[in-house]
Parts: C-alpha cells; structure tokens; sequence
C-alpha cells in the first residue's frame, strides 16, 4: 500500500517539478529515458533470478514467461537499439531524434522475432497451466490489481503529456516532454511493485499444490 501512496505522490511530484527540470532531462538518451531502460532490464534479470531459487520447474515457467516481457519493453525503450546511433535530426526543445526503421538493418526482423517470442511465452504459460496459478493467486489476493491501476494511470498521464485523446496540460514543449518521461518512470516503478507482489504470492506458497498437481 505504502509503495503505491508513494508513486502517486511521485506523479503529482513529477508534475510540479517538470518545469523546473532543464529539458535536457526528458530528451532520448536523458537520465529519464535512461532510468526507465535500466528498472525494465533490472525486472527481467529479477524474474530470471526469482525463477532460479524455485524449487518447482512448474513454478520457474510461471516466471520464464514473465521475464522476456520485461526486455522487449527495456529493448523498445531504447527503439530497439537506434539510440545508439547518431540522431537522423535534433531539437533544441526536445532534443535528438532517432529512427530505428531508418537506422537499423535488423528493424524487419524486430516484429517476427518479437512475435515468436511472444508466442513461445504464450505456449510456456499454456502448457504449464497457469491460468491456475492465476486463479491461485487470485485466491490468495496476490492479484496485484491496484499496482496495474497505477500503471494505467501513469500511462494514461504520459499519454494526456504527449498531447494525446485530445488532451492538453498547459505545458511547454520541451516541459511536457520531461513530464511525460517522468510518468513512464512511475508506470515502470508500478510494474515493478506489481511483480513484488506476485513474488510474495509465491513465497506465501499458498498454492504451490496447485501449481505443482
């Protein structure tokens, strides 16, 4: 509970405080941008590494589904590898440009690769029968519903920033850019509290006869 109180006052902070941020923050390539790469790598690795200390192959599935979702959003935050190239055009309000269609050799590849990997997650949580788990953990309350709230609403700032749905917050360009950088970072940090939850479900252990009958 206290973590979620805790990301709504960073939204409302991060608001408050975009302005007075340099916009610099907010660019590709930003500290923002950055940190927001480095919480979804770090969720992956963490599935990884909560899988590993499982006693249950069952169990290490439930979380080997999981984990590659993490990378494919750190990988698309960092346009699948094009912000390591050089800008194709820059702003000084809003900063670089980069355009993996147009900088990338592999950017044909990136949607059937993506795909596959998508459906090899599918299959692991299909045939490992975790539509149970889910209805185990929905038992034990370790659903994370408010966490996923939370990411919805973060999201759905970052979307009002950016100018979307007809939406508008009365800011600068170059600041709405900063404030819509600063909401994915609460969404991801949500995402990261939602995963903490199921993990406690799981080391409850409340319904490890389910997933392991």
């Amino acid at each position: 509970m206290f973590g979620s109180v805790f990301i709504l006052l960073a939204l409302a902070v991060s608001y408050l405080c975009a302005p007075l941020l340099p916009v610099t923050a907010g660019w590709e390539n930003g500290w923002i941008e950055n940190l927001q790469a480095l919480l979804l790598f770090a969720g992956g690795v963490w599935a990884f590494w909560f899988a590993a200390r499982l006693p249950s192959p069952r169990e290490k599935a439930f979380w080997h589904a999981i984990a590659p979702l993490w990378l494919i959003l750190g990988f698309r935050e960092l346009s699948w590898g094009a912000v390591f190239h050089a800008p194709v055009s820059f702003s000084h309000e809003t900063g670089p440009m980069f355009s993996s269609s147009m900088q990338l050799w592999y950017k044909p590849a990136v949607t059937p690769v993506l795909a596959l990997v998508l459906l090899v997650c599918v299959w692991i949580f299909v045939r490992g029968g975790h539509l149970r788990t889910l209805g185990a953990l929905w038992r034990q309350h370790s659903i994370p519903l408010r966490e996923m709230a939370l990411v919805v609403i973060c999201m759905f700032v970052s979307a009002a920033a950016e100018g979307h749905m007809g939406l508008s917050l009365n800011l600068s360009e170059g600041t709405s850019q900063v404030f819509e950088e600063l909401a994915e970072l609460c969404a991801y940090s949500a995402l990261l509290l939602a995963q903490a939850r199921v993990m406690r479900g799981f080391r409850q252990g409340g319904f490890s006869p389910v997933i392991g009958s």
